[in-house]
This record gives structure tokens, sequence and C-alpha cells, in this order.
């Protein structure tokens, strides 16, 4: 019985952190979009203090011919934030452009969820935190990014195949 009651008060003893960061796990953008921003919800627990980013992983296509490595940055929001308890909102800001890898005049259609470097080859967010022990650790989270038809270009494919029915039917 001695041996149970010190192992339950060992275990007691060694408490989990509640730091964590949680991504929105999909943004959806248009392949033109000039920016775009990454949220989430950033916890840090009692007498822990979420201190900075320390590792951005960015989102690459699957055959590696296009991804978001561009301009940019932690969200000034994020930046102004304490550490203390809990954030929501925007965490990472993406300037789309010409310093994205595959941009030629627009991002291509797909879905953004491959990092060759990252540790489970997704793109990924590390986040580092100040224990109370003044240890620090890392928690993380993966994201990804759809570009998907901007709306204008959906309507007008749209459109297009409605006139072309329309033809075909008036042929018959």
């Amino acid at each position: 019985m001695k041996l149970i009651l010190s192992i339950a008060t060992v275990c007691a003893a060694v408490s989990a952190n509640a730091l964590s960061i949680s991504l929105n796990p999909v943004t959806t953008v248009a392949p033109n979009v000039g920016a775009f921003t990454i949220n989430g919800t950033i916890t840090a627990g009692a007498g822990e203090q979420f201190l900075f980013l320390n590792q951005i992983w960015f989102p690459f296509n699957a055959g590696f011919t296009a991804g978001f490595n561009g301009s940019n940055a932690v969200d000034p929001s994020l930046a102004a934030w304490s550490g203390f308890g809990t954030y929501t909102g925007a965490i990472y800001d993406y300037a789309g452009g010409p310093g994205n890898y595959g941009y030629s005049g627009g991002m291509p259609v797909g879905l953004y969820d491959f990092n060759p470097g990252s540790p489970d080859f997704m793109p990924q967010i590390q986040a580092t935190f100040q224990l109370p022990t003044g240890a620090t650790e890392i928690a993380f989270s993966d994201y990804a990014v759809n570009v998907v038809p901007e709306p204008a270009s959906m309507a007008a494919l749209a459109l297009g195949g409605m006139a072309l029915l329309r033809r075909r039917r008036q042929s018959k």
C-alpha cells in the first residue's frame, strides 16, 4: 500500500503544462490574394507566458512547385499581447506576391499542406512559452492553405458553361 501511495504522490506532483497553440486547420484564399492571415488561439496556463513564435514552416503544395514563402510577419495584434492567459485572433500574416515560390501572377489552385523541412511534413507554427520554473517549452500546431478560384472567375466559368449548353440545345 505504501508503494501505491508514493507513486500517486509523485504523479500528483508532476502537473501537465497548459500551454498550447491551435491554428485554424485550413485557410481558404483566392489565387491573386494580396495578403491573408492565419488565425488561431494561444493559451498560457497559470504562471506560464507565451514568449514568441520561434519557427514558421511555410505551406507548399504537394508537388513542391508552389508555396507561400514571401514577405511574412507575426500579426501586430499578437505582438502586442502580454503573453498571459488566452489570445484568440490573428497569429501570422502572409503577403502574397512575387516572393512566393511558384508565383506567376497568382498562386496555382490547390491545397498547400506540405513542408519538407517540418518535423511532420506539414506547415506548422511553433510557439515558445516560459514555464513557472523559468524553463522554456515549445508547443506547435499544423495548418494548411487552400487556394480556390476567385468567385468572379467561377461565375464567368459558370456563365460560359450555361451559354454553351444553351447554344447546343438550340442547334438540335
